[in-house]
């Protein structure tokens, strides 16, 4: 679980979005990621406490989906 902050790894260093989810479905934040970055540190500070659902996506293509708990 997660408190204030998270550092998202991604396999591949393409460009990307990061986005948060609630279970409803609704995209409540977005993170553009630079090509070249593996590693992206994000507050987590406006985001409610609860379970979240942390995409990744390049080209329109999700690659990959998390869940992610914030305390």
């Amino acid at each position: 679980p997660a408190t204030s902050s998270a550092t998202i790894k991604v396999k591949n260093a393409e460009g990307g979005v990061i986005q948060f989810r609630n279970l409803v479905g609704q995209t409540v934040k977005s993170v553009q990621i630079a090509s070249g970055v593996s590693e992206q540190f994000l507050s987590l500070d406006n985001l409610a406490a609860g379970i979240w659902l942390v995409s990744y996506t390049v080209d329109g293509m999700t690659v990959s989906t998390k869940r992610l708990v914030i305390r």
